[in-house]
């Protein structure tokens, strides 16, 4: 984090004083072990609300990287809001998300 605008911790970017308006985005980089399922990935506030989705289905030999995006977007927020990325999967497959720093990762910017 750079000043008090966006902080990070807890897994979580919180939001600073006088902060109004974020564009944000997320990729995330994973590793299957099923040919065909299905999942979410969700940009949300800690409170629930949702901001953003992408709904994907994965139909590839395993063992394959795979990448989900979600394009940027604006999003209105308050002080105190914490913005969260959130994967849901359906079934019991294993999934590896790869979070090396490069491959899964959510951008908070602040624009107000």
């Amino acid at each position: 984090s750079v000043g008090n605008k966006l902080t990070y911790g807890n897994s979580s970017i919180k939001i600073g004083k006088g902060v109004s308006k974020i564009l944000v985005s997320a990729t995330f980089s994973y590793w299957d072990s099923k040919n065909h399922w299905q999942s979410q990935l969700d940009i949300k506030k800690s409170n629930g609300e949702l901001l953003a989705r992408c709904w994907f289905e994965t139909e590839s030999e395993t063992g394959l990287t795979d990448y989900a995006t979600i394009s940027p977007m604006i999003a209105e927020v308050e002080e105190g809001d914490e913005i969260i990325l959130y994967f849901g999967q359906g079934g019991s497959q294993t999934i590896n998300v790869l979070a090396d720093g490069k491959a899964t990762f959510l951008t908070v910017e602040v624009l107000e």
